[in-house]
């Protein structure tokens, strides 16, 4: 099983954040994520989501294996992979449709004091998708675990857990 901190990543409303919690329990971790550094430090503000970054960052980079999760695109993904820096990692890709995202985040909203870009959540959806695309080829390549986010819960984090005893992430 990996010493090393489990980054989650994927889309909004992909499914990362119950995962996570399965995953940190099973694996007797702490559970980090950036939406629960942006509830702490973020005002729906530029200077909050930076805020909720830098505090998110901080949290990786303390070298303590943990359960990490955000979407793995955007414009501090290059600053997650540095805070990673040589520590071991696996990053496991919550993989989830489009319009199961969007059904997801109309139930739920967005619960947490995200900048409001003016931006309807279906481009953001879009976009974050385009950029994880990207990302999955080059930031992400490796050590990493496709799960499917429309399985249950339980089923995808069994699955991850079988592919971290295995070496494979």
């Amino acid at each position: 099983m990996t010493n090393g901190t489990v980054l989650c990543i994927g889309n909004l409303g992909a499914g990362k954040t119950e995962l996570c919690a399965r995953l940190g329990s099973a694996l007797r971790r702490r559970v980090v994520s950036i939406d629960e550094c942006r509830r702490e430090q973020g005002d729906g503000t530029a200077a909050g989501e930076a805020r909720a970054w830098s505090a998110f960052l901080s949290l990786i980079q303390l070298g303590q294996p943990l359960v990490a999760e955000c979407s793995g695109g955007g414009p501090f993904t290059h600053l997650i992979r540095h805070a990673l820096g040589a520590l071991p990692f696996t990053v496991v890709f919550v993989r989830t449709p489009r319009d199961v995202c969007l059904a997801r985040l109309r139930v739920r909203g967005l619960n947490v004091p995200y900048p409001d870009f003016g931006i309807a959540i279906e481009q953001v959806v879009d976009a974050v998708e385009r950029d994880l695309d990207k990302q999955v080829v080059t930031t992400w390549s490796g050590p990493r675990v496709d799960v499917d986010g429309t399985a249950p819960v339980g089923v995808v984090a069994e699955r991850v857990l079988a592919a971290l005893r295995r070496g494979q992430g």
